[in-house]
């Protein structure tokens, strides 16, 4: 038996809360608090796999090990969490003291999470009216429910409910019977929510496929949700939700417990993928009808045309049961990376951990912030076979002051793209900074807080590639991209001007820009920002300056045809092309050398707070770009000029 956890001495016995116990009249039903518990110690699976080749290989056949190294190397910094010593539980053959784990760190899991959220609500337990506590792992009697009322001490007539044998799909299940009871009764009443998942207990060293990939695939985690019926601030607003069984033979038989003389193992048939894909489509098809507005109805009886439901669904809360699952998920929907990035986060920093692991994606998706109203979409499927699904409105309750917003910068270590990259970090972003000079360790620049620095070389698809993964895998998600790398060598006639220089030129302003905006396009948030920061002489020629112009005007119709393509997708990303003039930095002198610059320069900080209104304003218009107005004018009159004076023009 375990001690009390030290959190829950910290539960609140408010008077606000029990003045709010006094009135009983019925509001809308919603979560108004969520917590998920990061108890236990990490492991990488690199270290994992150390472990187990120090303890467990002797034991098994090669293909066994071959089995471990595929499972455990292939993502060697993927995380999972263990309440207890990973080595003693490797080495635990004890039916009984795999029992013993399971309750043992069962109770200390959902004592942490409902300290948690009882603390974050300021809720007295007394108020609770309903416990559900979910698991599958293990057994235990009297139940792990009845175990934490009486450790909470809630009230003597409190309604405790026992789920098991429900697998990854259970969170959404049991919030969805926490609905249905607070719809059944006539006063307002809350309920307590526990999904964990102790996986310590299920650990075997045989040569059995089934159990390896137990072995491999599963950590431990534990969330608590309290749902109420009070008239208070929530968290999240419950839209509607859906619940679907597949039972057919095939179904029921794609997840199993299964049990040998050393206890239970995790068991998963080659057809899971077909089968969760079948019952995922059922669900969804119950499910978008309860959302939709009554015009996307009345289309669809007049066109028999299914709307395109996703645009509805501003964020995304999918079990991460793995990346397979979680790439056949979005093909089947045609989402983005970053719509996902919330789940593989999760999937990277803890892994699978069954039924909680769909609240943590929740979690994560409050740090960033979601606006009020914001439509979310949480699902999770399970052994049965089970889809379980539920949309939520974000209510005006928040979790987090500060919330996690990412941008990316590239060429930020000099000029424009510096003084960019301050201004993003000073705005409250945390800034990916990629340039050449990153990698060179004699290069001298100036390294800015709350920055990570990422060599990047954008005329190197590898390159790109690398620093696209190592955004992807610190972020999940990215709020704006500042496309600032270009060169402006000196320039000279048409016919004197080198070969090579031409080349690195487009390749650097315009080819590797569009690559790069290309790779980070699926990491990009909705409604995130894509700036380009080009050039005046996008729209004007200047002579010496031919390969600067080609390439700057290339960019500006990437940028034009990428917005098109944006909006018919849906994606809600925006594309600005930015067009200064003359700015005072290393880079003017190189255009001052071949021609007569005849616009005074502007300072950077007037570009910079240009990136910084189109980034952090959501209504910021995609429109011609121009930093100042003198500029548009120019533009403006340029294409009505006769063709002598455009000579001159760009003569001068």
């Amino acid at each position: 038996m375990t001690t009390k956890s030290t959190a829950l001495e910290k539960v609140p016995s408010s008077p606000k809360a029990k003045a709010m116990n006094t009135n009983n009249t019925k509001g809308r039903i919603g979560i108004s608090g969520l917590y998920c518990s990061s108890l236990g110690k990490p492991f990488t699976n690199a270290e994992l796999y150390e472990i187990n080749e120090k303890l467990v290989f002797d034991k098994i056949d090669e293909s066994s090990r071959r089995l471990y190294k595929k499972l455990l190397l292939n993502n060697p910094d993927r995380v999972r969490h263990f309440v207890r010593d990973y080595e003693k539980i490797v080495q635990t053959c004890s039916t009984k003291e795999k029992a013993d784990y399971f309750h043992e760190i069962s109770c200390q899991l959902m004592e942490d999470a409902a300290a948690g959220v009882l603390n974050q609500t300021g809720i007295d337990p007394k108020e609770i009216d309903f416990i559900v506590v979910n698991y599958m792992a293990g057994k235990t009697l009297p139940s792990l429910s009845s175990h934490l009322a009486g450790q909470l001490g809630l009230r003597t007539d409190v309604v405790n409910v026992n789920m098991s044998d429900m697998g990854c799909s259970a969170a959404v299940a049991a919030m969805d019977l926490g609905l249905r009871l607070l719809k059944s009764e006539d006063k307002a009443k809350r309920v307590l929510m526990i999904a964990l998942e102790p996986v310590s207990n299920l650990f075997q060293s045989e040569d059995d496929s089934g159990a390896i990939v137990g072995n491999t695939l599963f950590g431990e985690g534990c969330a608590a949700v309290v749902m109420s019926s009070h008239k208070e601030d929530m968290l999240y607003h419950i839209e509607a939700s859906q619940r679907v069984l597949h039972a057919d033979e095939k179904s029921v038989d794609a997840i199993k417990l299964a049990w040998n003389e050393h206890g239970p193992m995790i068991q998963l048939s080659r057809e899971i993928s077909s089968v969760a894909g079948k019952a995922i489509e059922d669900n969804l098809r119950r499910l978008v009808p309860q959302f939709l507005s009554v015009s996307d109805k009345a289309k669809y009886v007049a066109t028999k045309k299914v709307p395109k439901w996703q645009k509805k669904i501003d964020w995304w809360a999918i079990h991460p049961g793995g990346t397979s699952i979680l790439r056949g998920f979005q093909k089947q929907l045609k989402l983005a990376d970053a719509d996902l990035g919330p789940s593989y986060r999760v999937f990277q920093e803890r892994s699978n951990m069954s039924s909680p692991s769909v609240l943590y994606a929740l979690n994560n998706i409050e740090k960033r912030g979601p606006k009020v109203g914001d439509r979310i979409l949480m699902a999770s499927f399970g052994s049965g076979f089970k889809v379980n699904s539920m949309i939520l409105r974000k209510g005006k309750k928040r979790i987090y002051e500060r919330h996690e917003k990412f941008a990316v910068v590239i060429g930020g270590t000099s000029g424009i793209g510096l003084d960019s990259a301050k201004k993003l970090i000073a705005d409250g972003y945390h800034t990916f900074i990629g340039s050449r000079r990153v990698a060179d360790p004699k290069a001298t620049y100036e390294r800015l807080e709350n920055a990570t620095y990422i060599p990047l070389d954008v005329t190197d698809t590898k390159s790109i590639e690398g620093f696209t993964k190592q955004v992807w895998q610190k972020s999940w998600g990215i709020d704006a991209l500042v496309v600032s790398s270009g060169i402006a060598p000196a320039g000279a006639l048409q016919g004197r001007q080198d070969s090579q220089e031409i080349i690195r030129t487009v390749q650097t302003n315009l080819t590797g820009a569009m690559v790069c905006v290309n790779m980070l396009m699926p990491k990009m948030r909705r409604f995130g920002k894509v700036v380009l920061l080009n050039s005046i002489l996008g729209q004007i020629p200047l002579m010496g300056n031919a390969a600067y112009c080609a390439s700057k005007a290339g960019l500006r119709h990437f940028g034009e045809c990428l917005e098109i393509e944006l909006k018919r997708s849906g994606r809600k990303v925006t594309v600005h092309n930015l067009y200064p003039a003359y700015v005072e930095t290393p880079m003017l002198g190189d255009v001052q050398s071949s021609s007569k610059t005849f616009l005074r320069p502007i300072q950077p900080a007037v570009v910079t707070q240009a990136v910084s209104r189109i980034v952090n304003d959501a209504n910021a218009g995609t429109g011609k770009g121009f930093v100042l107005w003198r500029d548009q004018v120019i533009a403006y009159f340029y294409r009505y000029l006769p063709g002598s004076f455009k000579q001159v023009l760009a003569s001068i």
